[in-house]
């Protein structure tokens, strides 16, 4: 077998469905996200720690990450990847209304740009050849989904009517530890009446003890391992290596 004949069987392996059709998370990212802007190829050979996280269908994951490890570009997948190919209604959590704004038109709309087929379902058209609307900064329409760009910030009062206006099948916390620690669990409640109601948390850790160390210890704890090439060993790769 050739190296092409080898490359050709595992992409076709990669690109299995499940068994009503639907496309996972990595094979879906493969094919329809190719490009993560319109100058950004989607790899992970630079970010194989992401392939396990890309295959985990968890209700709850939780990532303590490092900055510039990819895995904002896995939460945009996620989301688009859960309004396009699972019809659901996704809530995408930022610490603030200008990180919103920011990431939304410099990382969310390029993502769009960058991929004809996304481009034709967000937002897309209504039977009659007419934009069905819902492409907005807090608002996009995915087919017939709708993903909800929210910012966690909380009055003194304990309010906080961006999270509670609507229901959603899935939430996801984006540099948790920015947020009010209140912001999360207003959050979650939007998901009192989904079936699916899954969660996605990532954030640069801060204190132990606090915000995303508290999420995972709370988990069954995973951590990224790597072989050593001159003894075999698997081991966590930690700051003594270098």
């Amino acid at each position: 077998m050739t190296r092409q004949d080898l490359a050709a069987a595992l992409l076709a392996k990669t690109l299995r469905r499940y068994d009503d059709g639907s496309l996972p998370l990595l094979p879906w990212t493969i094919l329809r996200r190719p490009l993560l802007d319109p100058k950004t190829s989607f790899s992970l050979r630079d970010h194989q720690d992401l392939v396990g996280i890309y295959g985990a269908v968890a209700r709850e994951i939780v990532v303590k990450k490092a900055a510039q490890r990819g895995l904002s570009e896995w939460l945009i997948s996620y989301a688009l990847h859960a309004c396009d190919e699972r019809g659901m209604d996704v809530i995408y959590t930022m610490p603030t209304d200008s990180d919103v704004s920011d990431f939304s038109q410099s990382r969310f709309g390029p993502a769009i740009e960058a991929s004809p087929y996304l481009a034709t379902v967000v937002g897309g058209e209504d039977s009659g050849g007419r934009r069905r609307g819902a492409d907005k900064v807090t608002l996009k329409r995915i087919r017939n989904s709708f993903l909800y760009f929210r910012f966690g910030r909380v009055t003194r009062e304990g309010k906080a009517r961006q999270l509670k206006s609507v229901p959603a099948d899935a939430i996801i916390l984006d540099e948790l530890d920015e947020m009010d620690p209140r912001a999360p669990e207003i959050a979650r409640k939007r998901l009192g009446h989904s079936a699916i109601a899954e969660v996605r948390a990532i954030s640069t850790p801060t204190l132990p003890v606090q915000g995303i160390d508290v999420l995972w210890q709370e988990s069954d704890q995973r951590e990224w391992h790597i072989k050593c090439e001159r003894c075999g060993r698997w081991q966590q790769l930690t700051i003594d290596h270098i």
